[in-house]
């Protein structure tokens, strides 16, 4: 029995909530930690850490959490703007690739690259919105080119590594939502070859022999 393609809805709704909690709980660990860099008064700052918190807030900080927010970061407005466009690319990309997935791996697959596309096509919105609030004297031009060079390279980055595991997510989605064939021949299933009942050429059904023996006289 043919086996009908699992749905492709399910598994990108699933894969599209786990990236957002991802973002959005990275942002806040990023805007937490951010408070206590050189920046805000603390003694030193780890070079990892900071290397760390850039692949965490793919789409920049906020500024509920990090009252210093620096000028050039994306604020609300550019968050939720970014945070909008991550997640109508990932769910899009996501559904027609595992819509036309003949295998888990496939899936696994379609949907890290949907996360990396989206996650860095977030980061560009949310870079064009701050240099669009530049003037002319804060090198706009040249910020503007930074901007949009490093988020999307912060957006892949997030997309590449975090992706992985949004994958692997949408991959048991993809397995465990695949209906399962009905065994060749199990009770109620038919068969594709049913045996065809013989007919003399006049229309009567030929009457088979006895297999018993019936003895002469």
């Amino acid at each position: 029995m043919q086996e009908r393609a699992p749905s492709s809805v399910v598994p990108a709704i699933f894969g599209t909530v786990f990236a957002l909690v991802a973002v959005i709980a990275g942002t806040i660990v990023t805007e937490l930690v951010d408070r206590q860099s050189v920046r805000f008064g603390a003694e030193h700052e780890d070079p990892f850490l900071v290397w760390v918190l850039q692949g965490l807030a793919p789409l920049g900080q906020t500024g509920l959490i990090n009252d210093g927010l620096p000028y050039l970061e994306s604020g609300m407005v550019g968050f939720v703007l970014g945070l909008a466009v991550f997640a109508a690319v990932t769910f899009v990309v996501t559904w027609l690739g595992v819509k036309g997935a003949r295998s888990a791996f496939a899936a696994m697959l379609t949907s890290w690259f949907a996360v990396v596309l989206g996650a860095g096509t977030g980061g560009l919105v949310s870079s064009l919105f701050v240099a669009a609030r530049l003037k002319d004297d804060d090198g706009a031009v040249v910020f503007t080119h930074a901007l949009v060079r490093g988020s999307l390279v912060d957006g892949y980055y997030w997309g590449v590594f975090f992706g992985f595991f949004v994958g692997l997510a949408v991959l048991l989605i993809w397995v465990t939502g695949r209906p399962r064939a009905t065994p060749y021949g199990a009770p109620g299933q038919a068969t594709p070859y049913a045996p065809a009942a013989h007919a003399t050429p006049s229309g009567q059904p030929v009457v088979q022999p006895s297999t018993h023996d019936s003895g002469t006289a």
